[in-house]
């Protein structure tokens, strides 16, 4: 169990806490020229599909289901798989609720 939380803990900060937030910051500092060439080229990936002003959206659903990963490996061996499954079906009503109320993706 040591060595499996001395390499997944890191990996899932870097890959889903610094690595986001470092791409976050970027769109952030132009978002006042994601219709550029030049910023579109590089990180319009990110935001592809999005209304402009939501250009930040993927993050949110990134962050939610890094929280349901990380809820569910860690929690699993605790022996709390009723609470992973109830955290699951409360993101999926999430999901249901802002996807169709606020409407961040174009049509």
């Amino acid at each position: 169990m040591k060595w499996f939380l001395s390499i997944s803990l890191p990996t899932l900060i870097f890959w889903g806490v610094i690595v986001p937030v470092l791409a976050l910051s970027r769109l952030v500092k132009y978002r006042e020229k994601l219709l550029s060439y030049k910023i579109k080229s590089r990180y319009g990936w990110l935001y592809e599909g999005l209304n402009s002003r939501n250009f930040y959206w993927e993050f949110v659903v990134t962050y939610r289901k890094v929280a349901l990963i990380a809820l569910s490996v860690f929690l699993v061996d605790v022996g709390s798989t009723i609470a992973v499954i109830f955290l699951s079906i409360s993101q999926k009503l999430t999901n249901i609720f802002y996807f169709r109320r606020l409407r961040h993706y174009l049509s």
